[in-house]
């Protein structure tokens, strides 16, 4: 069946903080003959943006540490078509902003919506449809990881050319840095949910969210996912809920 991703847009909600309880099957009564897993529960884990850095090994590019998210997933898999590099840090980490722009927006992630955002100016198409599904999984709270001092460019081009070689992978279960993420099905129930709903609530532009531990407006710590400000009115979308080609779920 069709994968959809629940993603969150807010760094504010504690880890069981947001629950969805309208989905089925609901995970407490969860029976054998079921398809898919129990899709009721708490949603915690919010997508991964490590700031990446390059340092040389072998005078090749490679990250100077173990990096998670975004932007090492684009370094790590898509190549700068306009230099036929590897993607530059600053592009790549800006390239991971872009996307989680378009989470905060409510937006689209598709295939379609985010070439232009790693196109870098080149013309022509970018990210292929593996890496889409691979970026959903990281918005949605999956772990990709790159390692440090790897080497991912190939010969020539002071060491920075595409050499196409992937180094870094979503982490085993047995990995300390694995999250348990829920995989949602794309069903009646989350249409429900998404139209009329808990998701309905949580995916407003209105939805209303208060963490004490935290501070809100233009100089508080609370922020969306992109690192901008929710507002002192604490209103702003918690979740997103996108296909499994990234396109929004809104009815």
């Amino acid at each position: 069946m069709a994968r959809a991703y629940l993603v969150l847009a807010r760094h504010d909600i504690e880890d069981s903080g947001l629950q969805i309880l309208d989905l089925a099957p609901n995970s407490s009564q969860h029976g054998i003959n079921d398809s898919y897993l129990g899709q009721t529960g708490y949603l915690a884990f919010a997508p991964q943006h490590d700031t990446v850095a390059f340092t040389q090994v072998a005078a090749k590019d490679a990250m100077t540490a173990d990096y998670v998210g975004l932007a090492a997933y684009i370094c790590d898999n898509v190549q700068d078509v306009a230099t036929g590099r590897v993607m530059s840090v600053a592009l790549a980490n800006a390239a991971a902003t872009d996307i989680l722009n378009a989470v905060v927006a409510g937006t689209a992630v598709t295939k379609a919506a985010l070439d232009p955002i790693v196109a870098l100016g080149a013309v022509g198409s970018v990210v292929t449809l593996a890496q889409a599904y691979a970026i959903l999984r990281i918005l949605a709270g999956e772990v990709y990881l790159v390692p440090g001092g790897v080497a991912m460019a190939g010969v020539g081009d002071g060491g920075h050319a595409w050499a196409g070689v992937v180094i870094g992978s979503f982490v085993a279960s047995t990995a300390d840095e694995y999250r348990n993420v829920r995989p949602y099905i794309d069903t009646g129930s989350l249409h429900i949910s998404r139209f009329a709903g808990a998701l309905s609530e949580v995916c407003a532009s209105t939805f209303y969210w208060n963490n004490p531990a935290e501070t809100y407006g233009a100089a508080g710590t609370a922020l969306f996912v992109d690192e901008t400000q929710i507002p002192a009115t604490y209103l702003g979308r918690a979740v997103v809920v996108y296909d499994t080609l990234g396109t929004p779920i809104t009815t």
